[in-house]
């Protein structure tokens, strides 16, 4: 047979293997760098070392950057987003509604002698029912920053220290709940105080109405010597605290409620405990459930903590509103430092002084705290949820990755395959001259055949 018509007998099984390596490798991307093109050529074709940086280049896109490190530096971004809006909307609502005993145990803890019947009922008098919101505008425009800074450092640290000493550390609860109440307090103190001079200002005149027979000293202390200092609202009692008293006076109170800072402490420590009990008897009673609490359970738990917190460290409520109040003319003030102002109240009240307003800031703060913390609980419980979901869809984007860089390996091999042991020789050497197959140029040759 002649080599013409054997050319044409067999030489077209190796264009065809050619032709479609090259569309298969055009198709995967993957082409292009080692393509050669001749007098003579066949088809655009890739060397073997086009194939070879083609495989490497399909091999390293389809390696993706560790997932693990990504998802859970995100996850712990989330959550504490989520703690610090979930927190500062709680604290809140919580404020809102409860503001009217806020201003009763206020006025309460300027005079002890005080009775709460007869708070109520002077400013119900004098004031209205608008008299029981005194100081709400200063309670909304701070309880947002305070309480949502408050959730955001406890969970920031609580993160941090669980990594060295472990999640359920009782260690861990102390750093954590310190470093929310010094943060919070810290960051909102001027607010408080110029809610507090204008709750104690708005109820000079109903303490005095209030005071019980023979309670004319208690009148008196509520008049002061020249009366009390008033102001006509929120800016003017910014400028004047200014000008009179200067900047360090919006941080009169500031050393009191580092005191407080020890209920935080106490509430954080009680309420992680009482929690994981409660979990634990929800787990054996349900026989090896997840021993997640329901909502009464949460609310049951915050309102629990929060009493034994407020009963144990109260005084300083009352140390802190008498660093607060207005300066009386004509007279310094006598509650000018934390521990003097401790034993100043101790010695002319005795314990009476100390715990004055206690029951009514108990009725307050109690079922505030318990509702604040059932909604922190149910928003961080919403993010989880939303977190644990995503795995499932990362593992059916990470099998789908796969299955197309499986596809383009096996595209890549074959297109390498097909490609093997082919060579280009000139036309004059071997059989391919000899047979009169053509004149000048190039041929392709494999196994010693040449092919047009």
């Amino acid at each position: 047979m002649a080599l013409g018509s054997r050319r044409r007998a067999t030489g077209g099984a190796p264009l065809v293997a050619l032709r479609g390596a090259s569309r298969r490798l055009r198709a995967g991307r993957v082409g292009g760098a080692g393509v050669r093109a001749g007098a003579g050529a066949p088809a655009t074709h890739p060397s073997p070392a086009a194939a070879h940086t083609a495989a490497g280049a399909a091999s390293n896109s389809r390696a993706p950057p560790p997932p693990t490190t990504v998802s859970a530096r995100r996850d712990a971004r989330e959550r504490q987003l989520a703690s610090f809006f979930a927190g500062g909307f709680a604290g809140t609502f919580s404020a809102a509604v409860t503001c009217p005993m806020e201003v009763v145990k206020t006025r309460l803890q300027q005079h002890s002698s005080v009775r709460p019947l007869g708070v109520i009922r002077s400013i119900a008098a004098a004031e209205g029912p608008r008299g029981f919101f005194t100081g709400l505008p200063a309670t909304l425009v701070g309880i947002l920053p305070a309480r949502a800074v408050y959730f955001w450092a406890y969970a920031t640290v609580k993160a941090a220290a669980a990594r060295v000493a472990g999640e359920d550390s009782p260690l861990v609860h102390v750093a954590a709940a310190a470093s929310a109440g010094v943060a919070s307090n810290t960051l909102t103190n001027p607010v408080w105080m110029l809610k507090t001079r204008m709750q104690l200002q708005a109820g000079a005149a109903a303490a005095a109405a209030a005071a019980p027979a023979g309670g004319a000293a208690v009148a008196a202390a509520v008049a002061g010597s020249g009366g009390p200092v008033l102001y006509r609202g929120y800016a003017d009692a910014i400028g004047r605290i200014l000008r009179e008293e200067g900047v360090g006076a919006f941080y009169k109170g500031l050393g009191a409620s580092y005191w407080g800072a020890t209920e935080t402490v106490v509430q954080f420590v009680v309420y992680e405990r009482l929690k994981r009990v409660v979990a634990e008897r929800n787990t054996a009673a349900s026989g090896g459930g997840d021993g997640a609490l329901s909502s009464l359970q949460l609310f049951l738990s915050a309102a629990t903590a929060k009493l034994i917190a407020s009963a144990t460290t109260y005084p300083h409520e009352v140390v802190r509103t008498r660093m607060r109040q207005m300066p009386t003319a004509g007279a310094p003030s006598k509650y000018t430092g934390v521990l003097r102002t401790l034993l100043t109240i101790g010695r002319e009240e005795g314990r009476a002084g100390l715990y004055a307003g206690m029951g009514t800031h108990l009725l307050r703060v109690v079922p505030s705290t318990a509702l604040m913390f059932l909604t922190y609980e149910t928003v961080m419980r919403l993010v989880a949820t939303r977190q644990a979901a995503r795995p499932v869809a990362a593992a059916a984007a990470a099998a789908a990755a796969a299955a197309d860089a499986a596809a383009r390996d096996a595209a890549t091999a074959a297109a390498a395959a097909s490609t093997r042991g082919w060579r280009r020789r000139p036309a004059a050497v071997g059989r391919g001259a000899a047979a009169g197959g053509g004149g000048g140029g190039s041929r392709w040759t494999r196994g010693g055949r040449f092919y047009a």
